[in-house]
């Protein structure tokens, strides 16, 4: 068995008898002892697995156009904990423009990222991005999850009132200053803001700390 983090898109309705799920629940075989782990993303309706799985079932996840390689492909815990713990210059480029791209796809800034952060930072990242989405899902906040799934250089001006209003009142509830914001200000600014001063405790994902 094979370890590697991925991006994989959800399906399902959302209903109770159809749940919202990552399309890795049908691609691995847990009678044959694989099995995942996973930090969904409500407003964009994908996840971040962690796949430990045969080298035949990884080939079939990565073969999908819409999954997005995280990690490079490791035979145990402790090289992808090593690999964690690497800079970014470590990675070959092809990979690190493949996943700032896709990233920045699914609406997750990378223009923060410097040759020096780890992809621990990266996946940390990512993950309080998520765990933003799931405390508005939570909350039934439609305006937070609407501007969460707006073009990361999208400005203010482009939000429509009803929508960035209540984000900003979110934010000030939350302890968080708004007087910075104007009309020329972008989501990718807004967002960033917020993971960095939401107040995140360190989060545990499948034995790692991020």
């Amino acid at each position: 068995m094979k370890l590697r983090l991925y991006i994989a898109p959800q399906q399902g309705t959302g209903s109770r008898f159809d749940p919202y799920r990552s399309i890795v629940n049908d691609l691995i075989d847990v009678n044959a002892g694989e099995s995942f782990n996973e930090i969904d993303y409500p407003a964009r309706r994908y996840s971040l697995v962690l796949v430990m799985a045969e080298d035949t079932t990884h080939q079939v996840i990565a073969a999908d156009s819409n999954v997005t390689l995280v990690s490079r492909l490791y035979d145990d815990r402790q090289a992808l904990k090593d690999d964690l713990d690497s800079d970014i210059s470590f990675f070959p480029s092809v990979f690190v423009q493949e996943l700032n791209t896709k990233l920045e796809a699914g609406g997750i800034s990378t223009s923060w990222i410097s040759s020096s952060n780890t992809l621990r930072d990266v996946i940390r990242y990512l993950i309080r991005v998520c765990f933003i989405s799931q405390i508005c899902y939570g909350e039934v906040n439609s305006n937070m999850l609407d501007f969460l799934r707006q073009n990361l250089d999208a400005r203010v001006f482009q939000i429509p009132p009803a929508v960035r209003q209540p984000v900003k009142d979110w934010m000030q509830l939350r302890g968080m200053a708004i007087g910075w914001i104007d009309n020329q200000t972008t989501v990718r600014e807004i967002v960033h803001f917020i993971v960095m001063n939401l107040g995140f405790g360190l989060i545990n994902f499948d034995g790692e700390g991020y």
